[in-house]
């Protein structure tokens, strides 16, 4: 008897923060295939406890946004498992604590998170608060903004692996955050005075510090160019001429 056709179940994620999104360009995650896909980071505070998935190991999160996710999720799980779930602990929830394993220590995750990856080999839709306005940039989706996302649930059952995974459909860019990660200020990188006792020494000139050399204006700028040599006494200096060699 052919197994019944798994099925097709997109739904739309509750606000999420942004976490390593790779929704231009395919990249590969903890040595799989290079796919496009965007990290899920969810405050625990938002995890309530559920029998229908604590008896499965599984987090979800709680709240009505996250309501179709949840009915989405156990659908997949009765669809894979009528029977129940399956003997041992799943090995793949698609809800994972943000202190599991290489991602502890990343900006955005730790003890205080639980995070879920959604990840398609076809490039998703991204687009902005207007869903009609597509996002064509990969600058603006980073880590630190908010999004929504569509995703749907599938399961996996090989070698005594067994859990669901979420592929990603589509992405939603809702609003800006503060970016995970550190970032440059020039004008708090460069406040400082520098040091130029050396550079008179070392052949710049110098009238008014603090103006960009090279600028036209006053400050330090680079040495000039040295003078063409004369020609040595004696020797034949060709004639000017503004219209050229003539015969």
């Amino acid at each position: 008897m052919s197994k019944p056709k798994s099925e097709f179940r997109p739904v739309v994620t509750g606000l999420f923060r942004v976490g390593f999104p790779t929704l231009f360009i395919p990249r590969s995650f903890e040595d799989g295939d290079p796919k496009y896909s965007v990290m899920l980071l969810i405050p625990i505070t938002n995890f309530q406890p559920d029998p229908q998935f604590a008896q499965r190991g599984m987090l979800v999160p709680s709240g009505p946004e996250w309501l179709p996710v949840r009915e989405a999720l156990l659908a997949k799980l009765e669809e894979s498992w009528p029977k129940g779930p399956p003997a041992g602990k799943f090995t793949g929830s698609p809800f994972r604590s943000g202190s599991e394993g290489n991602y502890a220590d990343k900006p955005g995750f730790g003890p205080d998170t639980v995070f879920l990856r959604a990840s398609s080999r076809k490039a998703p839709p991204v687009v902005g608060p207007n869903p009609k306005i597509a996002i064509t940039d990969p600058a603006a989706v980073y880590g630190g903004c908010f999004g929504r996302a569509s995703i749907n649930f599938y399961s996996y059952d090989q070698k005594g692996n067994r859990g669901i995974s979420a592929g990603l459909l589509s992405f939603q860019k809702f609003a800006d955050g503060e970016p995970f990660g550190a970032s440059a200020d020039p004008a708090k990188d460069f406040a400082g005075q520098a040091d130029t006792s050396w550079l008179a020494g070392a052949g710049a000139i110098e009238s008014s510090p603090g103006t960009v050399p090279g600028t036209g204006g006053a400050g330090w700028a680079a040495p000039a160019a040295p003078a063409a040599p004369a020609a040595p006494a004696g020797a034949w200096v060709p004639p000017a001429s503004s219209g050229g060699w003539k015969p």
